[in-house]
C-alpha cells in the first residue's frame, strides 16, 4: 500500500504505508476489512482520502465502491491487459489451426512484470546473432555429445519468419513500453496525461 500527496507547497510526496501478508480470501469483504484496518493503523481520516488507485479486479472496484472513495483504475494495468488480450489472440490462433507455429513458445514473460514481454522479446533480437553462433559451433564439435546438445538447441530456435514476427511485435509494443514508463512514474501527477496518452497510442 502506499500513499500519494501534496504539500501545501505543492510538493508531490509517496510513501510505502504497508506490505501486508493477505492470506484471507480476496472477497470484497476482506479486502474493505484489511483496508479500513489499515486506514486507522495510520490514523488516517478517511474524509482527506482523496481516491484510490487499483488495478481492475472486480473484488478491489466493489470494495473501494464499498467505501465511497474515488476509485481510480491503474491505466498501465489496463494497457498490460489489452496486449496479454491480444497476444492470447495469437495462441487462439494456433489452436483453430494447428499448422500456425506459435512464435513465442521459447520466450518466458512475467504476466505481473509490465513490459516484461516486451523486454524479453527485445533482448531475444539482440542475443539472436550470439544464439546462432553457439548453434554452428555446437553443430561443428567434433565431440558427439556436443554435437546433440546442438540439434537440441537447432529443434528450439525460432526461425527467420518467427524473428521476422519478434521484429514486428517490438515495434507495435514499443509505445505501450513507452506510455507504460511515463504513466508509471511516482515523480509527477499522471492523472491528467492519461487521456493525451491513451490518444497518442490510437495514431
Amino acid at each position: 500500500i502506499t500513499c500519494h500527496w501534496i504539500s501545501p507547497k505543492f510538493e508531490l510526496y509517496d510513501i510505502v504505508l504497508d506490505m501486508t501478508n493477505f492470506p484471507e480470501t480476496h472477497t470484497t469483504i476482506e479486502i474493505v476489512e484489511k483496508l479500513q484496518h489499515q486506514i486507522k493503523k495510520f490514523n488516517l481520516a478517511q474524509k482527506n482520502i482523496i481516491s484510490i488507485t487499483s488495478d481492475n479486479g472486480s473484488n478491489v472496484k466493489a470494495a473501494i465502491s464499498q467505501m465511497q472513495i474515488t476509485n481510480i483504475l491503474c491505466t498501465t494495468h489496463t494497457l498490460q491487459l489489452s496486449i496479454n488480450l491480444d497476444l492470447n489472440y495469437i495462441k487462439i490462433q494456433k489452436q483453430l489451426n494447428p499448422d500456425i507455429r506459435e512464435p513465442l513458445d521459447v520466450i518466458k514473460d512475467i504476466e505481473t512484470c509490465w513490459n516484461s514481454i516486451f523486454r524479453a522479446i527485445q533482448h531475444l533480437i539482440l542475443l539472436q546473432p550470439s544464439i546462432n553462433h553457439l548453434c554452428s559451433t555446437l553443430l561443428n564439435s567434433v565431440i558427439s555429445n556436443i554435437r546433440k546438445d546442438g540439434e537440441k538447441l537447432k529443434d528450439s530456435l525460432l526461425s527467420n519468419d518467427e524473428f521476422n514476427i519478434c521484429n514486428k511485435l517490438i515495434i507495435i509494443l514499443k509505445p505501450f513500453n513507452k506510455a507504460t514508463e511515463i504513466l508509471g512514474d511516482s515523480k509527477y501527477p499522471t492523472l491528467s496525461i492519461v487521456t493525451p496518452t491513451i490518444e497518442e497510442l490510437k495514431q
